[in-house]
């Protein structure tokens, strides 16, 4: 078999199942059919080979190539998936690790069984690759299914500034250390075991990141509720003040009414029917207007709604309320009011940013079959919001709204579900909880 056909098959075995797997993880967040990203891979494996070709007739070693293949090869991958940079590079780097550390392990094992073969693109190399390849194939698969999405999913998204470096760096090592392959380095087991110590410190910087990364999430949601109890306990305290003017602003009513009541008497003595009739109409205008409203039945509920009511109010928002639930529900109060602080304060900032057209909220809540919580919270809204993979971008910070993710977490507590969807200029958010 001719030298060059011979690179051609070690190129596209090199490389073609791990751009496959570097796609793996990402199939949820492709900006295009998948058809389409298989061809851009074809393509991608035609310039690979073609490069490698020229390399090699010009006297140049085809490795060489495949820094410019690589480059090439991330700029489609960033075009294809829509992920934040940052993160996407992180996986692409880490498959990168994980490609080179195979291939180097497939070199050391082919000079073993064919001590005969001297390039590295051999067709002897090219067998073992694949053997290899087939064999690690279901841990990383494994692997990617277990942690992929939770990373993907993130919402810390500046630290992925920095964290790409890691495989960035794993990288660099495996270049410096194991990156000749030389007959005389590539039969070695120095040579070996180096890069198989390199592939299990690439899977324990992972799973520590991955670690890391649930404990800041679980760190984040834990700070969301308690932003959210600290905003309720505000709440109960501003209405506790509430009430007390209330009762003092009472007592000055009675004595009041019995000053209002010695001159009505005293027109009523006096039959002055005319100057009787301006006084009650004076005395009408003075009374405060009933603003007072109850939305719901649960009071921890009903004073966050109150809040929301007034705020909606102030910003010139139609507010509209239906929450028929019970006094006492099956849901924890914290819990329950987190989900709802969350979504009416989204709500209500997206109906402030809004320019022009009609600004609302609708808000619903109800017992279905006394074992569910049906809460559904309708909103105007100008524009579309951003989704990053499953997730929507929060249009206060640049990056994965914690508040959703928040209210997401505590709904999967109680084997709920919920639906967020844009259409016609309005978000709707629904939620289903059990209570049982």
């Amino acid at each position: 078999m001719s030298i060059e056909l011979q690179l051609m098959i070690n190129v596209i075995v090199s490389t073609m199942p791990y751009c496959i797997l570097a796609y793996c993880p990402m199939l949820k967040y492709l900006r295009y059919k998948k058809w389409l990203v298989g061809i851009v891979i074809i393509i991608s494996e035609f310039v690979f080979v073609n490069s490698s070709l020229i390399f090699l007739k010009n006297g140049i070693n085809p490795r060489y190539s495949d820094v410019i293949t690589s480059v090439i090869c991330l700029i489609a991958y960033a075009l294809c998936v829509k992920v934040d940079f940052f993160k996407l590079v992180f996986f692409y780097f880490f498959t990168a690790a994980y490609t080179m550390i195979i291939r180097g392990s497939s070199v050391f094992i082919t000079g073993l069984i064919f001590p005969d073969s001297t390039l590295y693109y051999s067709i002897e190399n090219s067998i073992t690759q694949i053997v290899f390849f087939m064999l690690a194939l279901p841990l990383i698969l494994i692997f990617y299914k277990k942690t992929a999405e939770r990373i993907l999913d993130s919402p810390e998204s500046g630290i992925w500034k920095t964290i790409w470096l890691v495989p960035a760096f794993i990288i660099f090592l495996i270049m410096m250390f194991t990156g000749s392959f030389d007959n005389d380095i590539t039969k070695s087991w120095k040579f070996f075991i180096t890069r198989i110590c390199l592939l299990i410190c690439v899977f324990i910087i992972y799973y520590v990141l991955l670690r890391s990364f649930d404990v800041l999430r679980n760190s984040a949601m834990l700070e969301e509720r308690a932003k959210q109890a600290e905003a309720i306990n505000d709440l109960q305290k501003a209405q506790y003040n509430l009430i007390l003017k209330r009762i003092e602003e009472t007592k000055m009513a009675r004595h009041d009414l019995h000053q209002h009541l010695n001159l009505i008497q005293a027109y009523i003595d006096s039959g002055d029917q005319e100057a009787l009739k301006n006084y009650l109409k004076m005395y009408k205008k003075t009374l405060p207007i009933d603003t007072s409203q109850t939305y719901c039945k649960n009071y921890a509920i009903d004073v966050l709604v109150r809040y929301y009511a007034e705020q909606a109010r102030q910003s010139n928002i139609e507010f509209y309320t239906n929450i028929e639930l019970p006094q006492e529900i099956a849901i924890s109060e914290p819990d329950i009011c987190v989900i709802l602080g969350n979504l009416i304060e989204n709500a209500l900032e997206a109906c402030q940013r809004k320019k022009s057209g009609e600004k609302f909220i609708r808000i619903c809540g109800k017992l279905i079959n006394e074992n569910s919580i049906s809460i559904t919270i309708d909103n105007s809204c100008d524009e579309k919001p951003i989704k990053e993979g499953k997730e929507y971008r929060s249009s206060k910070r640049n990056e994965v709204g914690i508040g959703l993710i928040s209210v997401k977490n505590i709904v999967e507590k109680y084997d709920g579900i919920t639906d967020f969807k844009y259409e016609n200029g309005v978000f709707f958010a629904s939620i289903l909880l059990n209570t049982t």
